[in-house]
């Protein structure tokens, strides 16, 4: 009997685990696929618009819709939208990118769609977002850069004929004071080289970086004061008449700076015309290369606005029809241009010139050839 008992309780033991299997069995319910459509994957807009996505996520189910932007510095993606599908098997979605999409030429974005207990995550492949400037130059003029920088290109020697920043150092350095002409000429050379006799170093009458550093002089100052660019006061969303403001608030930073003949500092360090007009261009994104501030300093570069007025990616503006932010230049007595101011309208120019920044009326007692208008937005 008791043997009986135990096969029947086995038997119902059995039963009920096998019934527990086909229970679990029909529980499970297959996930279901997750699709997302109408993603626009590339974009090319105008900066300041309103970009939107309008999507289409099968199953809706009332679930989150994630904008996600990639960070190029930590290298992870960043949900910037959440947004929550209806409840329909089909639910549209309407995505608006955050406006820090045009800080930068391109960026990265994706949609991103969690699990949920009956469907499937999906992950879209990478947006790339275009971002157009609001304004750029014609393609034959100068076109306004997203970088200008000459980092890494300050460190060089100086030799005959060099000027600016760096050699006012040298010359303050040894004695010379700041009357002299900031141009690596016959005395200055015979400073080095009894300095460099002094203190037992090749005697060259170069300042190279041995030198520099001998002289108790900074290897940053070395490498940054003949280098150095004003930041950028421009972004996509800027118009014409923005970057030619901002390029005017550049210059107008400078007021009261020394004029030093070959130098392009920071506003309080020194500027000549060409140094001054440079630093205004590059805060409004003009590179005017090969016109740099690198290459004013160095031998026979001392009148860049001679170059500057050559180029043919400044557009020829005729005298009488100068406008705000145009650059006016200047000749000698024998006709050959000798500098360059910044027209500010109502016959007023701002410019380096003589002795630090002012601002003058276009045509004075110092200067009042006009040798002609070249204009740097067009």
């Amino acid at each position: 009997m008791k043997k009986f008992q135990k096969v029947i309780s086995l038997t119902l033991i059995l039963l009920m685990f096998t019934s527990s299997l086909v229970f679990a069995e029909n529980d499970i319910q297959e996930l279901q696929e997750t699709t997302v459509t109408s993603i626009n994957y590339y974009r090319n807009n105008t900066a300041g618009r309103t970009v939107t996505d309008a999507i289409y996520v099968t199953p809706g189910q009332g679930r989150e819709v994630k904008l996600q932007r990639y960070n190029e510095e930590t290298k992870k993606w960043q949900t910037k939208v959440t947004k929550h599908a209806s409840n329909e098997e089909t639910s549209k979605v309407v995505l608006t990118y955050p406006s820090e999409w045009y800080a930068q030429k391109t960026s990265k974005w994706r949609v991103y769609v969690p699990a949920t207990e009956t469907a499937t995550k999906f992950i879209s492949k990478e947006i790339s977002v275009n971002t157009k400037r609001v304004y750029q130059n014609p393609s034959s003029y100068f076109q306004i850069q997203d970088n200008i920088s000459f980092a890494g290109q300050g460190g060089y020697s100086l030799k005959k004929g060099t000027m600016g920043l760096k050699v006012r150092k040298v010359q303050v350095k040894l004695g010379m004071g700041t009357e002299n002409y900031a141009i690596v000429g016959p005395r200055t050379i015979s400073k080095i080289k009894e300095f460099q006799k002094k203190k037992g170093l090749p005697v060259t009458g170069v300042v190279n970086y041995t030198t520099w550093k001998a002289m108790g002089l900074s290897y940053s100052d070395w490498n940054n004061l003949g280098a150095y660019v004003s930041p950028m006061q421009i972004d996509y969303t800027s118009t014409k008449k923005e970057c030619i403001e901002a390029m005017i608030d550049r210059a107008y930073d400078y007021l009261g700076t020394e004029y030093i003949v070959g130098a392009a500092g920071k506003p309080g360090q020194g500027v000549d015309c060409s140094g001054l007009v440079m630093q205004a261009m590059y805060a409004a994104g003009i590179n005017p290369l090969p016109v740099s501030v690198i290459r004013h300093s160095q031998p026979g570069y001392e009148y860049e606005s001679r170059n500057l007025y050559k180029s043919s990616k400044l557009k020829k503006v005729a005298y009488k029809d100068r406008k705000r932010g145009d650059l006016i230049f200047y000749s000698d007595a024998s006709g050959a241009v000798d500098h360059v101011a910044i027209y500010l309208g109502n016959d007023k120019v701002i410019e380096s010139w003589p002795n630090k920044v002012v601002v003058w009326p276009i045509k004075n007692s110092q200067r009042s050839r006009i040798a002609g208008v070249r204009r740097v937005f067009v």
